[in-house]
């Protein structure tokens, strides 16, 4: 299950980011969900493993390295792509992804989704609105867009696949799984932004 849900989540993500999906997969390793302090909150300093502190109902395992090494890629040509798109960015940067973990995340023990949080360099990040940066995500239709912990958020699906994106002071979120899914995705979201005040 664990190479399947990855494959599914990769492919939302990698879609949403403009890359292509991967083949590869990998063994499992127990995280431990223990109470991290929440992470700083500027972009420059922000690790992306603050988001993964407990939620309930749910814990995690690593996701594996080469999911998330390959998201962390694609992100990367994809913001690089989109800063040509976007008004009014003027950065120049030698990277935008300044830190990306990853997790799957699990429900009694079954498998329900990957999470990744993507913080981006403070310098990109402070020039984007959450708006501009949640664009890439979805069909543009406005019921896909939602709030969450008074944060923007946005829903897609992809290669049969739903998602959720959100935003928060530079680092990006996104929850995937299996399609019809959505409810365990925005309860899953919900923590993550918790973890992240």
């Amino acid at each position: 299950m664990l190479g399947a849900l990855c494959l599914i989540a990769l492919v939302v993500v990698l879609v949403a980011a403009g890359g292509s999906d991967s083949d590869e997969e990998a063994g499992r390793t127990e995280v431990t969900t223990a109470p991290t302090a929440p992470p700083p909150t500027t972009a420059a300093t922000a690790s992306p493993d603050g988001v993964f502190g407990p939620i309930p109902g749910f814990t995690y395992e690593s996701a594996p390295s080469s999911v998330v090494s390959d998201a962390r890629d694609n992100f990367e040509r994809g913001f690089r792509g989109a800063l040509d798109n976007l008004p009014g960015v003027d950065v120049d940067v030698n990277q935008v992804v300044v830190g990306m973990a990853g997790r799957t995340v699990l429900r009694r023990g079954d498998e329900v989704a990957l999470a990744l949080a993507v913080v981006l360099d403070a310098r990109w990040a402070a020039q984007v609105s959450p708006d501009d940066a949640l664009s890439e995500f979805g069909s543009g239709d406005p019921s896909e867009r939602t709030t969450i912990r008074g944060e923007q958020a946005v829903y897609y699906t992809e290669e049969g696949a739903d998602g959720l994106a959100a935003y928060k002071s530079g680092t990006f979120l996104i929850v995937a799984g299996e399609k019809g899914n959505r409810a365990v995705l925005r309860e899953i979201m919900t923590g993550l932004l918790a973890n992240a005040s």
